[in-house]
């Protein structure tokens, strides 16, 4: 009999004590479940990934956690089969230091993520993977893994999360999602501009994918960056909480990205030149900090030379 998920409430949950204690409503324990599978002499970090952390969730939202462990035979060899009279289902992995587990627990589908490596707990404070020259397969962290770790909330052990953190200096990757985002919208300009007349459709498309990467770039900057195709719940989120100049920022994105599909050549000019000042606008915004303006500030340089052209 195939299980079906039930309505729940985490998705309301705006921080790591607000999802503990939905937890215990839920009788869902973390800890409980990743020994389920971790041997007990193992220490383990635990963290609640994905939707929920991200403000994406809804109310039939999977919930996500990260367990991370820092010996390669931590994971017990016999697999667990039941819980609570609930069948496990091991997931395909991803990388060759990862494993997944999926299970029902009151009515909430609970995705469990494991990540193995011992190297973090022999690193020195503040050694980063980029220091070592041949990586190991349990040294590797996907972006998947990288942009959970940063981003989770942490609901067990703090000092391992931050030993993992520190590791993987994830303090440095808001300035880089937000340039690299920043870069490829600045780069689709191009295009776009030289789009205009060619094809019903075509300058509209390219400017909405611009556009998304610009809020992108913004939420990136503000702690919210996410993997989710929800992402734009996100935006929504951050629209009600952030200051002034963000808020403003935010809506105009939203309402560039879902363009009308023009008739003339005028029209798609016009827009192309609205979209060029939103990118301005966020240049404005992220150029604040060193660590980003040091790579895009070259974009805006090479973007407006190629205007000069045209």
């Amino acid at each position: 009999m195939r299980l079906k998920k039930r309505p729940h409430v985490l998705h309301r949950c705006t921080s790591a004590d607000e999802l503990r204690t939905a937890l215990r409503t839920l009788e869902i324990d973390p800890v409980s479940l990743a020994y389920e599978f971790v041997k007990p002499s193992i220490e383990v970090g635990i963290l609640a990934t994905g939707s929920v952390p991200w403000g994406v969730a809804t109310g039939y939202s999977d919930l996500d956690l990260m367990v991370l462990v820092s010996a390669t035979d931590a994971l017990k060899t016999k697999r667990t089969r039941v819980i609570a009279g609930h069948p496990v289902s091991y997931l395909p992995s991803d990388a060759a230091n990862t494993s997944q587990v999926a299970l029902f627990v009151s009515g909430v589908e609970v995705d469990l993520y494991f990540v193995t490596n011992p190297s973090v707990a022999e690193a020195m404070p503040g050694t980063a993977p980029s220091v070592v020259a041949a990586r190991q397969p349990h040294e590797f962290a996907s972006e998947k893994v990288l942009v959970r770790l940063a981003t989770g909330w942490i609901l067990h052990n703090e000092p391992v999360v931050a030993s993992w953190r520190a590791y993987y200096a994830t303090d440095r990757l808001p300035a880089k999602w937000a340039a690299a985002e920043f870069s490829t919208a600045a780069k689709d300009l191009e295009d776009m501009a030289a789009g205009i007349g060619l094809a019903r459709g075509h300058v509209g498309t390219i400017g909405a994918y611009t556009a998304t990467r610009l809020m992108r770039a913004i939420l990136a900057m503000h702690g919210r960056y996410c993997l989710s195709l929800k992402w734009m719940l996100a935006v929504d989120r951050l629209i009600g909480t952030a200051d002034a100049e963000t808020r403003d920022a935010l809506i105009a994105g939203r309402e560039l990205s879902f363009p009308p599909l023009f008739e003339t050549d005028s029209e798609e000019r016009a827009y192309f030149t609205q979209v060029y000042a939103y990118c301005r606008r966020v240049h404005r915004m992220l150029a604040r900090d060193e660590a980003v303006a040091a790579i895009i500030d070259a974009f805006i340089r090479d973007l407006d030379v190629m205007l000069d052209r045209t």
